[in-house]
Formats: structure tokens, C-alpha cells, sequence
């Protein structure tokens, strides 16, 4: 019996440190990603690319990096979108391209470098020790983490106006004033849009979290298209305000969650060599769960108010399509809305999805 209570002991430890462990990565990764890669399709998916690697062979130029708080940089397929929008011919095409060029030497100089040290950072915070325990792990370091994040991100931003304006100034006419408003929003909806992924348990789900482009791009063509953006642009500095202040706040909410979350790794090792700890490892515990509660209260009156400007451009949309067109895109709409829904793997839908989507019979 004695031998089965420690058993019984040792399997609880276990399960309250896989817990923790969970919890953590829903906390780094966001809910949708984390429960795709602990799906049976995410764990094959994994097993048939991880291959064992040395820490040398990632930190190499060629390794793609990346941040679930920073968004990619203009790239050939969004710089070719903007051309085709503006009209841009053959005489002003290099140019373009040029300015391109200097926006992507100037992401390297100023974005990479801070997106490396951020990640080296948060390596080692999270970096344990042979007994599992943080050995690292800081509310400071935390911050810096944070601090550095916030950084790069002005930088995109910089990079993002300045590639806008150049391009702009190449193209020169004024009825393209609208359509550099459109391409600074798309841009701008797509470069706060990677925040909002922070793990609630409280949840219900993602139509905060909508990227109403995506929605158009997937669903409409023509002139369904030009409508349906023109209707957003409409409301767009009050789209662009609240997905800011959205993107902010789940930022914000997202330092706090991993302060406390350390906290309480802390605490766990001061139980394990303390016999007064538990009461610290109690504590942490439920300020963890406070602190939860406070970032989903400020996290709803934010959310609240994207939700009504999100739902009034819906509507409009839905009112001045046609009935197909407006049938696709409330579908496109509610498919983010409701991403465990319409994207269920056992559905034939889901499978011709994806089949449609590839290149060729080859991918």
C-alpha cells in the first residue's frame, strides 16, 4: 500500500506538471494553434518533420524566424496585389520593385536582429534545469522579452508607412488616394492581426478576432470584391482604432499571463524544498486566476466594440451583395467566426478545401 500511495504521488506530480506545461504553451502558442498541433493530424504532421538537429543548424541566416506577435514582411505576392491595384506598368515597375529592395535590406538591418535577440531571450527564460525547474525564469526577463517585442514591431511599422509612401510618390495620381488607404488598412489589419490569438478558457470564441480581408479574399472576385472593400474602408479608421487598442491590450494580457505563469513555476520549485511552500504554490495559484479574470474584463470592452463595427460592415456587405456573393461571404465570415465548425477534418468540404488550394496533383 505504501509503495502504491508513492506511485499514486509521483502520477499526480506528473499530471499537474503536464498541466502546467499545457497551460504555458497555450499561453506562448494561442488556443487555435495549440490545439491544431495536439490534434492526431498536428502530432504526425510534427513527427514527419521534426528531425533531431543541433541548436547550431537552426541559428542559421537561411532558418526562416518568427513571433506570433510580429507579422511577416511585405512579400512578392502582397507587393505584385498593391501593383495591380495601383496599375503599375512597366515603366515604374522597377522602380517598385527598388523600393522593395530597400524595404527588405531595411527589414534585415532593423527587424531580424531584434526578432534573434527576442527569441534568444526567450529561450533562455523558459530554459530548465536537469530537475524541470525554470533556472532562468524573471518577471524582469519577462518584461525585456516584451519590451523587445514592442520594439520590433514599431519598427515594422516604420518600414511598412515608408515602403507606402515611396510607393505612392512613384505612382503620383490623385485617384489613387483611395486605393494606398486600402493597401495601408489590408496591411495594417494584417500586422495586428498576429496578437490576437491570446488562450482564454473563458473563450466562446474567435469573431473578435476576424480579419474581414481574408473573409473578402476568400469569397468574393470582380467587382463583389471592389464593393465589399469599399464598404470596410468606409469604417475603417474605426476598424483600424479598435483593432489596435484589441491588439494592445491582449499584449499586454499576454506579459501579465506569462509573469504570473513563472510565479508560479517559481513557487512550485520553493514547495518542493520547502514544507511551508505549498502555501506560496497556493497563492501564486490563485492570483494566476485573478489576473485571468482581470485581462478577459478588460479584454471584453475592447472586444465589444470591434465586434459592433466588424458586424456593421458585415451587414452592409451582406445588404448591398448579391444573394450568392452575399451567401460566400457570410459563409467566409463565419468560418473564422467559428473556426472548430468549418474546419472539421472529417468533412468532405474541409478535404476539397485544401485539395483546391494546391498547386498541383505534385503537392
Amino acid at each position: 500500500r505504501e509503495q502504491q500511495e508513492i506511485l499514486e504521488g509521483i502520477r499526480q506530480k506528473r499530471m499537474d506538471r503536464a498541466i502546467e506545461v499545457q497551460s504555458q504553451a497555450r499561453s506562448m502558442l494561442g488556443d487555435e494553434t495549440f490545439e491544431r498541433l495536439m490534434s492526431p493530424q498536428g502530432q504526425q504532421e510534427m513527427a514527419a518533420e521534426i528531425a533531431p538537429v543541433e541548436i547550431e543548424e537552426v541559428e542559421t541566416e537561411d532558418q526562416p524566424r518568427f513571433d506570433r506577435f510580429l507579422p511577416p514582411p511585405v512579400g512578392p505576392r502582397e507587393l505584385a496585389d498593391w501593383s495591380r491595384r495601383l496599375g503599375v506598368d512597366d515603366s515604374t515597375r522597377a522602380i517598385v520593385e527598388s523600393l522593395h529592395s530597400d524595404y527588405t535590406n531595411g527589414w534585415a538591418s532593423e527587424v531580424t536582429p531584434r526578432l534573434e535577440s527576442l527569441q534568444r531571450r526567450a529561450v533562455e527564460m523558459y530554459r530548465t534545469g536537469d530537475d524541470g525547474q525554470f533556472v532562468a525564469a524573471t518577471a524582469e526577463s519577462v518584461d525585456t522579452v516584451f519590451a523587445e517585442r514592442i520594439e520590433a514591431l514599431a519598427a515594422i511599422d516604420r518600414l511598412d508607412q515608408t515602403l507606402i509612401t515611396d510607393i505612392q510618390s512613384v505612382t503620383g495620381r490623385a485617384e489613387d488616394d483611395e486605393i494606398i488607404r486600402l493597401i495601408g488598412l489590408r496591411r495594417e489589419m494584417r500586422r495586428l492581426s498576429p496578437g490576437m490569438q491570446m488562450y482564454s478558457p473563458f473563450q466562446t470564441g474567435h469573431e473578435k478576432d476576424i480579419d474581414l480581408f481574408k473573409a473578402i479574399d476568400d469569397s468574393l472576385e470582380g467587382g463583389d470584391k471592389a464593393l465589399a472593400e469599399t464598404l470596410v474602408l468606409e469604417q475603417g479608421d474605426a476598424l483600424r482604432r479598435t483593432t489596435r487598442s484589441l491588439f494592445e491590450v491582449e499584449l499586454e494580457g499576454q506579459k501579465e499571463l506569462e509573469r504570473t505563469s513563472l510565479m508560479m513555476a517559481m513557487n512550485r520549485r520553493a514547495s518542493s524544498d520547502d514544507e511551508d511552500g505549498e502555501s506560496g504554490l497556493m497563492a501564486s495559484g490563485m492570483e494566476y486566476q485573478r489576473v485571468l479574470q482581470s485581462i478577459n474584463a478588460k479584454t471584453a470592452a475592447v472586444a465589444e466594440e470591434r465586434l459592433q463595427i466588424l458586424r456593421s460592415i458585415r451587414d452592409d456587405a451582406v445588404g448591398a451583395l448579391g444573394e450568392a456573393p452575399a451567401k460566400a461571404f457570410r459563409r467566409a465570415y463565419n468560418a473564422q467566426a467559428q473556426p472548430g465548425i468549418y474546419d472539421d477534418e472529417r468533412s468532405a468540404e474541409t478535404l476539397l478545401r485544401k485539395a483546391g488550394a494546391l498547386g498541383s496533383l505534385r503537392d
